[in-house]
């Protein structure tokens, strides 16, 4: 079969599984540098001025605090449930959550910054 030969040590399969891989960390690579400025932007503007401090090392706890928890969280979802059935899960949650702003809620009340507003 065509798919059994390999390539050095790599099947082609894995290749092509090694591919589409880096091909999605570099398309989630570009989507973080997007959000990650627009979270920036918002800390600043709706933090007060005494307070940013405090708001920046509380979202940086939280994002470290998420890598480990993750892998926990995952490594108990693919033990109970499966690969499969994790990573469809995840990715309903990850689609979900994504389209949240598209609903309104807290997101409407937010307009063009204005610094003489405060």
């Amino acid at each position: 079969m065509a798919l059994n030969r390999t390539i050095g040590w790599l099947s082609r399969h894995q290749i092509l599984t090694l591919v589409v891989l880096v091909v999605l960390a570099a398309f989630v690579g570009l989507a973080a540098g997007i959000i990650n400025p627009i979270i920036g932007v918002l800390q600043l503007q709706l933090a007060p001025p005494a307070m940013r401090a405090r708001v920046h090392s509380l979202m940086v706890a939280g994002c470290w605090a998420g890598i480990p928890i993750g892998a926990l969280l995952g490594g108990i979802a693919v033990e109970t449930l499966g690969l499969t059935a994790s990573f469809v899960i995840v990715g309903v949650v990850y689609v979900l959550v994504s389209l949240a702003p598209l609903t309104g809620g807290a997101w409407k009340g937010m307009g063009p910054f204005r610094p003489d507003a405060r």
